[in-house]
């Protein structure tokens, strides 16, 4: 997946990964166990991160924590080489920290409704997540600003 991972769209990434992270969740609601939803606490209270390389790590985590509760392990299998396209294709230095603030606010309430068991609740509020993120990931997708760059360098 990696090869050729600059010629996915962005919205062809989302769509992938709403097709694993929305059914997912709602596994993940009916089937979690305890020692993952505390997984999942730790990751939500963590809150947000200064550092960009460990924020992205966090939210990655969550993922991949809903993914593993869905009780599917091929569901966790499947998606981790789109997180590694997102870790290698996506500049998250050039976010505003109202998007973080929404991501984290998000995770929290999918974590809420995995917490209740709410199946509905936690697969409608993880494809609402995912649709927010497409305006932010197209504005910092490097595959699509490579382009813009001269490609000179000024000085020497």
């Amino acid at each position: 997946l990696m090869s050729g991972s600059e010629t996915v769209s962005v919205a062809a990434l989302l769509e992938a990964r709403a097709a694993l992270e929305v059914p997912a969740a709602r596994f993940a609601a009916l089937r979690r166990s305890e020692p993952q939803l505390e997984q999942l606490r730790l990751n939500v209270e963590v809150g947000l991160i200064e550092d960009e390389a460990s924020r992205f790590d966090k939210n990655t985590e969550f993922h991949a924590l809903i993914l593993q509760a869905s009780g599917n392990r091929l569901l966790s299998i499947v998606a981790s080489p789109i997180f590694q396209v997102l870790r290698s294709r996506f500049r998250r230095d050039d976010v505003s920290p109202d998007y973080w603030r929404s991501v984290d606010a998000d995770h929290r309430e999918i974590y809420q409704h995995l917490m209740a068991g709410d199946a509905d609740a936690a697969e409608s509020t993880m494809r609402s997540h995912l649709a927010r993120l497409e305006s932010t990931y197209e504005s910092i997708d490097i595959a699509s600003t490579r382009g813009a760059s001269s490609g000179f360098k000024s000085g020497g």
